[in-house]
């Protein structure tokens, strides 16, 4: 790519830059509008309502129709809401708490672009008939889900961190509540992949390889359990928590309402899905990640551009591992580049992807996987850049797997996540 073509695609990015996070989120969050507001306090009368009844008499009258999550946005409202008959979409997008980011959006370098929170609720459109039955059955069979206790959620603070959270990672939170807890149960998750997921899920499904220093092609979470458990024997876990606390990670959630199959894609442009039409709207909810993907990149430009004769300087380069980039996110990013940033020229558009495409962004598998893959940074299940080679080394020649595999390391390294690396030398 040449010199110039680098510099006019930066520029559309950098014009209008809202350096300010506070000036953004004001701006761009759609959880920190009236709207929103007043749908968190709806929530909590109802909540409150029930936890009433239930102490009295264990009845719970509350009607389906009276609350939805997706009243955040007018034209959800309108469109599904407000008709008669009422459009059916699963219980689960309709009561469960969303989530939209949970780490630092101006200064994380590792971003997680996942596509929507999952619940292990069965995705149902008929039931539960209501909230208070939700929150009955969620607690019941899934208590090791924060958001299933509605004791968790007492006040409008509590839901909007859930709901976006710009202190912590997700890595940050479950290991900081492990490491709570007595030293008999803590080796008791750890000695078990599953277990260690009940309450713990990215730390045991998604974010554990980025800990270790060698990602052997089986056993990967064997190595993690045995360097924790170093850990323990040696009494720095507090050590560990602290060297976690600094790792500069963000997930973000295309769709941020809960369910196990949102129905984002589909072959056939005729066929109804649920996910699918809920993110063709142009609204701060659908738009706002693709806005914060565009906004962190800008700030790494304007940030080396400004530092680079300094001494000692380090490039601020944040990546971004996409799950469904192809068949979801691409699309959003387009249309964020359309509304946010007034840029009509398709070929442009399209230029200032492969850009992107070729300088921050990874992905889980690769671009084109249209089914549900998993999370995990693990070697073989990202994809190395534009290249469209996933890193399995059944595929490639030993020479080209030393390269990815030094390449990861490199990301590790870079940033400072290899936070076991002594155990492992």
């Amino acid at each position: 790519m040449k010199e110039e073509r680098r510099q006019e695609y930066e520029s559309y990015l950098l014009k209008n830059l809202i350096v300010d996070q506070d000036e953004f989120l004001e701006q761009y969050n759609p959880w920190q509008t009236e709207r929103a507001n007043n749908l968190i306090n709806k929530f909590l009368k109802i909540t409150s309502s029930i936890d009433s009844k239930q102490s009295k008499d264990n009845k719970i009258t509350y009607n389906e129709n009276d609350f939805s999550w997706l009243e955040i946005e007018e034209d959800y409202e309108n469109a599904y809401l407000s008709k008669k008959p009422k459009m059916t979409f699963y219980k689960n997008i309709h009561f469960g708490i969303p989530n939209h980011f949970h780490g630092d959006i101006s200064k994380a370098t590792i971003f997680q672009c996942l596509a929507n929170p999952n619940i292990a609720l069965e995705d149902k459109k008929n039931s539960p008939k209501d909230l208070g039955e939700f929150y009955e059955k969620f607690k019941s069979e899934h208590v090791e889900d924060v958001s299933s206790d509605l004791s968790n959620f007492k006040d409008s603070n509590s839901i909007k961190n859930h709901l976006f959270d710009l202190n912590n990672s997700i890595l940050s939170k479950e290991f900081n509540n492990l490491i709570k807890k007595d030293k008999d149960e803590r080796i008791n998750l750890i000695n078990s992949q599953n277990n260690l997921a009940n309450g713990h899920y990215y730390l045991a499904r998604y974010y554990y390889p980025m800990l270790i220093k060698k990602a052997p092609k089986t056993n990967t979470f064997n190595q993690f359990r045995k360097a924790y458990l170093n850990s323990e024997k040696l009494n720095t876990l507090q050590d560990v928590k602290e060297k976690i606390d600094r790792i500069k990670l963000c997930n973000l959630e295309v769709f941020p309402f809960r369910s196990q199959n949102p129905q984002l894609y589909s072959k056939s442009e005729a066929t109804p899905l649920i996910g699918k039409e809920l993110i063709s709207y142009n609204n701060k909810t659908t738009l706002f990640s693709p806005r914060i993907i565009l906004r962190r990149i800008a700030l790494s430009i304007k940030h080396n551009e400004e530092n680079k004769y300094k001494n000692n300087f380090e490039p601020d380069i944040p990546i971004f591992i996409f799950r469904r980039y192809e068949y979801v996110w691409k699309d959003l990013i387009r249309r964020t580049l359309k509304e946010s940033y007034d840029i009509q020229n398709e070929e442009l558009i399209d230029e200032i992807l492969i850009y992107l495409e070729d300088n921050y962004f990874y992905y889980l598998k690769d671009k084109y996987t249209k089914s549900r893959s998993g999370g995990a940074l693990l070697i073989n299940n990202i994809n190395y850049k534009a290249k469209n080679i996933p890193l399995r080394k059944e595929k490639r020649a030993l020479e080209e797997q030393q390269e990815f595999d030094e390449h990861y390391l490199k990301l590790k390294k870079d940033h400072k996540t290899l936070i076991f690396e002594e155990d492992n030398d």
